[in-house]
């Protein structure tokens, strides 16, 4: 499971046209918002968010 959902976030943060990819506020805040979206999606508590997110960044 973990493993789709790491696909599904890659390809969300790619084809996401409105991060500012110079600004990691930016990249962060939305980032944040498409980890939260899709761990909702697959049921995982939203608990895990901080640890997607900054797995998702590395």
């Amino acid at each position: 499971m973990a493993n789709i959902i790491a696909v599904v976030l890659t390809q969300r943060v790619r084809e996401n046209a409105s991060i500012d990819w110079t600004i990691k506020e930016s990249v962060r805040a939305k980032l944040k918002v498409i980890v939260k979206r899709t761990l909702r999606q697959f049921g995982d508590p939203l608990d895990m968010q901080m640890l997607a997110t900054e797995t998702v960044l590395k």
